[in-house]
């Protein structure tokens, strides 16, 4: 019945809303801006899998925010979830980058051939039948309406249940959220995917390491409440340039300096608990 209901929806909202333009009856003509390179910072080659993507900018203060999706009430698997970006492969997808890139411009109608790149995509995690990968976008933008728009819901109905500090996105169905708040979300009054804040923390850790290996700085990541070290100070990842080390920090008013090793290597990509508890492998429904 569920599969049902979200299947009459999708042919309703075909019917009232129809695309804005014409899509190439090639596919390969219509998708052939999403074939990214393999990344030399890919922690390992992709897969023919699902892929998901865990899409980060910088907002002017400095500080990474993460876009969200908020899936539709209709979807079996769920529903009013707040998720990252992404889905099941297709037979005629590459490989998982290229299933991750489809599912993002398909969803959230992300305009990638005028799009600004800081890191282009780069794999920082698999499971078992799903890979992660993550990039950094300065000022996206977005066509006025994405093709699979039915399979989101209005954000704006679940922002008085977030942190002040999510503002919504300029596509339909989506919010910029700071990494940091990620953690604050009250999961009895607005549910996340399964894993959602681990997978997000994981992309912030591999992209710092990247950009360390780039020879970039450093960039404030989150409030300390939200990784458990208690208080309110500030915690950042800086990455050494030229070392290939980031370490995370946590400087109190008043207090010594407290510095750990977050990626002393290149981060490994198996998660030896993928696929145990059905993080990975929920999405093979969507």
């Amino acid at each position: 019945p569920s599969f049902q209901s979200a299947l009459a929806h999708r042919l309703l909202d075909s019917w009232q809303h129809p695309p804005l333009f014409v899509m190439p009856a090639d596919r390969e003509t219509r998708h052939q801006h999403l074939h990214f390179a393999s990344s030399p910072f890919d922690c390992s080659a992709a897969r023919a899998v699902n892929g998901q993507a865990v899409i980060l900018r910088l907002e002017p203060h400095g500080s990474y925010e993460v876009l969200l999706q908020r899936r539709s009430e209709s979807m079996p698997v769920m529903p009013g979830h707040l998720a990252a970006i992404g889905g099941r492969r297709d037979h005629t997808d590459t490989d998982s980058r290229f299933t991750a890139m489809r599912e993002v411009e398909e969803e959230t109608g992300l305009l990638f051939q005028s799009l600004r790149w800081e890191v282009e995509p780069v794999k920082f995690a698999e499971g078992a039948k799903v890979d992660w990968y993550v990039m950094l976008v300065q000022s996206p933008r977005f066509a006025e309406r994405a093709h699979s728009r039915w399979e989101v819901a209005d954000a704006r109905h679940v922002l008085p249940l977030l942190p002040a500090s999510a503002t919504l996105a300029e596509c339909f169905g989506h919010l910029w959220l700071p990494v940091w708040d990620l953690a604050h979300i009250d999961e009895l009054q607005q549910p996340l995917m399964g894993g959602l804040v681990k997978r997000v923390w994981e992309a912030v850790t591999h992209l710092q390491w990247v950009l360390s290996e780039l020879g970039g700085g450093c960039a404030k990541v989150c409030d300390a409440g939200a990784v458990g070290t208690g208080g309110s100070d500030t915690i950042w990842i800086s990455a050494e340039t030229g070392s290939g080390d980031a370490s995370v920090g946590c400087r109190g008013v008043g207090s010594e300096q407290h510095e750990q090793s977050l990626v002393p290597q290149a981060p490994r990509c198996t998660d030896p608990h993928a696929g145990a508890t059905g993080v990975d492998v929920i999405w093979i429904s969507d």
